[in-house]
């Protein structure tokens, strides 16, 4: 079966120091906040200091979580199973925004739809532009790739003695140490998400349609992450993800059979639906 290896973020962390620990992940929002960093990102609709105060808000629903105030919120089983998850981490009460992990942000923003169904009409941008901040959080202006510098000889032959190498990481070290392929089990900075990606059917439409969002200066906020407070939802995503990259292969050849691209969207949703 080979010799196989699967990275997480510790890594990260042991090479390129507490810069990329959930803490200093989180506190980087609240400064680029404050700085106007994502005002173009999101086509200056919100402010920085309103961001900031977004995520303060949101104290106030972790600590309902624990406090079992959301008891008869749901009966969605990923959902109940992630909040008592979040109560058996956090049995004391959270008094900063980065006390909390970065994943669960996303299950506060699933809570805080729930309660405020009269806003679930914003639910899908929202919950975008938490994954946007985290991307770009984690991504470090760039930095997090850099990592791979500080890695000494005795890491690479340690990583190029691995027949395959696995990461839930979304950066580019190993390869770029290495030379390596590596598997990003959680997508990869360099791979734009389907709907930015033109060679994917979802991307193609969108491209051709004008409908792409992201600017080239923050391509890594529209990569291809998968960003979940639940594994299995991940998986769910996962295999979507390669369903779509199935299908994809087919679109060229498709194309030339004069078949329109609506249409072609249309067989992937149907496929991904089986």
């Amino acid at each position: 079966m080979g010799k196989n290896v699967l990275l997480g973020n510790g890594i990260n962390i042991q090479f390129g120091g507490f810069a990329y620990s959930s803490d200093f992940i989180l506190k980087r929002i609240k400064y680029n906040s404050r700085l106007g960093k994502y005002d173009r990102l999101f086509n200056y609709k919100i402010t920085g200091k309103e961001i900031e105060n977004v995520f303060k808000g949101f104290v106030d629903i972790a600590n309902a979580l624990i406090e079992n105030k959301y008891e008869c919120l749901t009966d969605n089983q990923d959902i109940l199973d992630a909040i008592l998850d979040f109560q058996n981490r956090y049995p004391a009460k959270v008094t900063q925004p980065h006390e909390i992990m970065l994943e669960d942000w996303l299950l506060l923003v699933k809570v805080f739809f729930l309660v405020n169904e009269d806003l679930m009409s914003q639910k899908i941008n929202a919950v975008q532009g938490f994954e946007q901040l985290l991307l770009d959080a984690i991504f470090n202006d760039g930095e997090i790739q850099k990592i791979h510098q500080r890695m000494n000889r005795e890491t690479k032959k340690f990583f190029k003695g691995y027949d395959k190498v696995f990461t839930l990481n979304y950066d580019d070290n190993i390869e770029l140490l290495t030379g390596k392929s590596v598997f990003h089990l959680h997508g990869d900075f360099s791979v734009l998400h389907n709907s930015e990606n033109e060679n994917t059917v979802q991307g193609y439409i969108r491209t051709h349609e004008g409908t792409t969002v992201w600017c080239p200066e923050m391509a890594h906020c529209y990569c291809n992450a998968l960003l979940n407070y639940s594994g299995r939802l991940k998986y769910k995503t996962a295999e979507n993800n390669h369903k779509a990259i199935i299908e994809s292969e087919k679109f060229p050849e498709m194309l030339q059979e004069g078949i329109h691209p609506s249409v072609l969207y249309l067989i992937c949703v149907m496929s991904w639906s089986k």
